[in-house]
């Protein structure tokens, strides 16, 4: 049979045709009550199957079938009745209602058919990484994890001492038991899970740093130790278990929106918040329960206590509301300001990733300089390839340059443009004398098929005598039964060795059933232009006398030798990693990351309120959260103008950050940090309002100076294992860890400038009650 597609005999959308589309498809039943599938279209839709369905109906006894087509591929074919139809079609079945599986089929496809997109045949989001680059980029991040560990056990034992040792412990299992899950699920570990699970643990240190300080606050009211300990577990429980949870809920929502990589992190960072719960509360209070019980343990001392003044360097008695109005300045500034630069990003393309503009990102390693050479630094580099893009606007359009690294070896190269063969072939045009890559070699007979090269470059090994141009007749005998493949005119000229590890990595990519069993390379001239390959396989050994045996060494051997030794030695270079995101994927990760944001504050929102009993301490939070989204977004509008100042971007780091999917996953890790902070402050808000019976000015200074400490110890010691990581993590996770370290010090700053201050908007003769209660080293934690 025939299918019609020209618009004559169709409905097509397309360019100069009129747009329709199907408005709804559901399953349904017919007269008989089988399965069938109902489907309805707009306006002009119907118009158009009613003038179709008429043209075509049934008459005469000559009947027509409809065929349905989604993506040229034909999913069905009705016969059309004898009556034309406008609309509310239905398809039924003649065999008593269509089963179950067909109807979904049928449900599934045309519902798809009303999307503008069509599937097609090439990928609409390819990622290829050089092996070399992902290994290093992990080597570094789970370097930088290992020295984060260090910073954390010499914090805990010189601040806490024995508890510190006991906190330690806990901090281990925690990694424990959340690389036990990840095996248990089968989740990778990638580049962003080490930077969740190096999350994971600022967050379990951060939870022993609670019940710490409230252990040193009851041991200075005189309480044993005994009763000190079950009181400060008792006490520090609700913030640690509300600061989890509302971190818990960003990254839960960055699990379900998130690319595979975001939801990596959001996965770690999960396991990482149950399992630290565990640890912190149930761990460390049992094995300080076997010490005081067993041990006879009486006493758990600490710096502060060892130095009092240290203690009270800790606990200011500052009025911070009366301070507000500086906080509101600078906010005002710096956002204002950052954003003014991030909008002129945006306005001209450069503010977000290909994730989210769609493009094309190539990573290229560069030759170390030899001779006379000087290094590119990325302003040189910037250059080279803005007079390749003028050259070749079309392949490789508005391209930005980013260092990865210090040593002026490692670039990525993004570009709008979609094409990811294009712009590797524009950007090998621009500097391939300078890649450090794998070039291709022409060779005699190297675009011709297996068929035509027989007898002429590939030869079988039919005996031990056999006659090969160029083979030695010990290599001849060793392999009898096997292939050999001469290359001829081999240029530009490889040595043996190169020429044998391409063909082998090649070969390797083969099922272990096509991979051949033995690969030698012998070199036929001294120049290093002609060689010949050998490959033999006991299993499709050639036969001169079994005319079988013949086929399957040609199909199974001789075949595939030639293409091995053809993709192996005239391959495209390839670069150290290609990233191509189509626009229809960047669409879908734009409504995604707006999705995780909305449900994760609308959700976080919920919980405080519902927790604190008040929509003010919920909506305090949020505003706060917000302020942290647009104060990092804002640094990230600065960074494109401060990373262009040379010596400032090779000091301090700072590239031209641009909005991706990972860099997402911090802005939501540092709401969650920053909802974290603002919970501890405001439980201790809910603590002293409880004592005081209002909440008033007097509260709230009094709860900021009185959490201080865990403030500055918490976010010292995240900042501490964040910088290592920014410095050495690798460039895979450098925007995360700046946005992080960024997020560290404004979550803190707003939980404080921010949050706080907002819970007296409104109590206007709260609010006037200006006392300070000075906070004492025996009652602060």
């Amino acid at each position: 049979s025939l299918v019609y597609v020209d618009p004559q005999h169709s409905m097509t959308n397309g360019p100069g045709l009129p747009k329709w589309a199907v408005s709804s498809v559901q399953p349904g039943r017919d007269d008989q009550g089988g399965n069938s599938v109902n489907f309805s279209f707009d306006a002009k839709g119907g118009q158009l199957f009613g003038e179709l369905t008429n043209r075509y109906k049934a008459v005469q006894g000559k009947v027509y079938n409809l065929a349905l087509v989604l993506d040229d591929k034909l999913i069905s074919a009705p016969t059309l009745p004898d009556r034309p139809i406008s609309n509310n079609v239905q398809i039924t079945s003649h065999n008593g209602g269509f089963a179950k599986s067909e109807l979904d089929y049928l449900v599934t496809t045309l519902a798809a058919g009303s999307l503008p997109a069509q599937l097609t045949d090439e990928p609409i989001s390819e990622v290829t990484v050089g092996p070399q680059l992902g290994s290093d980029n992990l080597r570094a991040g789970l370097v930088s994890c290992a020295l984060g560990l260090v910073i954390v056990v010499i914090f805990l034992v010189s601040y806490y001492y024995l508890s510190g040792v006991v906190a330690f412990c806990a901090v281990l299992a925690n990694l424990v038991l959340i690389l036990g899950a990840m095996a248990i699920i089968n989740a990778t570990f990638t580049l962003a899970g080490v930077a969740g699970v190096v999350l994971s643990v600022a967050i379990a240190v951060d939870a022993n740093v609670l019940i710490f300080e409230r252990l040193r606050e009851e041991q200075a009211r005189g309480l044993g130790l005994k009763m000190a300990l079950r009181n400060s577990y008792d006490r520090a429980f609700s913030a640690i278990f509300d600061g989890q949870v509302t971190t818990a809920i960003s990254s839960a929502f960055l699990y379900v929106f998130g690319s595979e990589e975001v939801r990596g992190f959001g996965l770690t960072l999960l396991i990482g918040i149950v399992t630290s719960l565990f640890t912190s509360l149930y761990v460390t209070k049992t094995i300080f329960g076997i010490m005081v019980d067993k041990g006879h343990l009486k006493d758990l001392s600490s710096l502060p206590r060892t130095f009092p003044n240290w203690n009270k360097a800790l606990h200011p008695n500052v009025d911070w509301i009366k301070l507000s109005w500086v906080f509101i300045v600078f906010s005002i500034v710096f956002i204002g300001g950052g954003l003014i630069c991030f909008g002129i990003k945006v306005h001209e393309g450069q503010a977000f990733d290909i994730e989210f503009s769609g493009g094309t990102a190539v990573r290229v390693a560069l030759n170390a300089p030899s001779g006379s050479e000087q290094p590119l630094d990325r302003a040189q580099m910037q250059k080279i390839v803005d007079e390749e893009s003028l050259k070749r606007p079309t392949d490789l359009a508005a391209p930005r340059v980013v260092a990865l690294g210090t040593n002026n070896l490692d670039y990525e190269i993004s570009t709008p443009t979609t094409d990811a063969k294009a712009v590797q072939a524009a950007v090998i045009e621009a500097i391939g004398h300078r890649l450090n890559i794998a070039k291709p070699s022409t060779f005699e007979a190297v675009s011709e098929d297996y068929s035509a090269v027989e007898n002429r470059v590939v030869y079988p090994i039919e005996s031990a005598q056999a006659k090969i141009p160029g083979v030695p007749s010990d290599i001849a005998q060793a392999n009898v039964g096997g292939v050999v493949v001469l290359l001829n005119n081999l240029n530009p000229p490889l040595d043996a060795k190169t020429i044998r590890a391409r063909i082998t990595a090649r070969a390797d990519q083969e099922k272990t059933d096509a991979r051949p069993e033995k690969i030698e390379v012998e070199p036929t001239s001294s120049d290093n232009t002609q060689f010949a390959v050998i490959f033999s396989d006991s299993r499709y050994a050639f036969d001169a006398a079994d005319v079988t045996k013949q086929q399957a060494w040609r199909s199974s051997l001789a075949g595939p030798a030639w293409q091995i030794t053809k993709d192996a030695v005239n391959n495209p270079p390839q670069l150290s990693g290609v990233t191509s995101f189509n626009a229809q994927v960047a669409d879908e990760a734009k409504w995604n990351t707006t999705m995780a944001l909305v449900f994760s504050v609308l959700g976080i929102l919920a919980y405080i309120w519902i927790r604190f009993g008040n929509l003010k301490f919920g909506t305090a939070t949020v505003v706060a959260a917000v302020h942290d989204a647009l104060f990092v977004l804002a640094a990230i509008g600065f960074s494109h103008y401060i990373g262009a100042i040379g010596f400032i971007e090779k000091a301090l780091l700072i590239h031209p950050f641009r909005m991706d999917l990972t860099l997402v996953a911090a802005v939501l890790t540092v709401i969650g940090y920053s909802l974290n902070d603002t919970v501890v402050i405001f439980d201790r808000v809910r603590e002293n309002r409880g004592k005081f019976g209002t909440l008033s000015r007097k509260v709230v200074n009094d709860s900021i100076n009185q959490t201080f400490s865990r403030t500055l110890l918490t976010g010292g010691t995240s900042m501490g294992i964040l910088l290592v990581m920014y410095l050495l993590g690798g460039e895979g996770i450098h925007g995360f860890t700046f946005v992080m370290l960024l997020g560290i010090i404004v979550g803190t700053y707003s939980s404080i400038a921010v949050a706080s201050p907002l819970l007296l908007v409104g109590n206007r003769s709260e609010a006037k009650v200006t006392g300070i209660t000075p906070v004492s080293p025996a009652t602060a934690g």
